[in-house]
């Protein structure tokens, strides 16, 4: 015997379990708000001493032609740590160089002026820069190698110079390799 055909228990289920749908409403004081970062005021006249680069090790294909063209970078500008404990923005500009297993340059970047203005973050590590080196600006993204060396350096001003105490390898699957 039949008593309930496939809409009626459709519309029974729906009717006695609307009720399980409504949203949990919590008791008490509504939680506190998220801090805010902490800032510290910089000393003037601080001067780079130590440039900290970090490089995602996979480029993107940004262009969509199967060959990895566009590596982010982070960069962090430091002064001699008796002097701030935190990263700081320094007005300078910023080179890049890609090289191969041989020392072979492959690109270089220079940022300068509004482009490095743009770049600048304010990250929970403190302040940095972040910039896109696509290759395709400044060659070809057809190296055709797998691992690659990036380095990078600062020149402020009155020409002081920090560089990256060591190159930054990007490992195969990286720049230059088609999928």
């Amino acid at each position: 015997m039949r008593i309930f055909g496939g809409t009626a228990v459709s519309m029974v289920v729906t009717v006695l379990g609307a009720p399980l749908l409504t949203g949990c409403v919590t008791e008490g004081p509504p939680p506190r708000p998220r801090p805010e970062p902490r800032t510290i005021p910089e000393p003037p006249g601080l001067q780079p001493a130590l440039l900290l680069l970090h490089a995602n090790p996979f480029p993107t294909d940004a262009d969509g032609n199967g060959f990895a063209d566009t590596l982010t970078v982070s960069v962090f500008l430091f002064p001699p740590e008796n002097e701030f404990p935190i990263p700081i923005h320094a007005d300078g500009v910023f080179a890049f160089t890609l090289r191969d297993d041989e020392e072979r340059l492959l690109a270089e970047w220079e940022f300068e002026g509004e482009r490095v203005e743009r770049a600048k973050v304010r990250p929970l590590t403190g302040p940095g820069y972040i910039f896109d080196l696509d290759i395709n600006e400044v060659a070809t993204d057809r190296i055709g190698v797998n691992n690659v060396a990036l380095r990078a350096q600062w020149k402020g001003p009155a020409g002081n110079l920090v560089e990256v105490r060591g190159p930054t390898i990007v490992r195969e699957g990286g720049a230059g390799v088609g999928r």
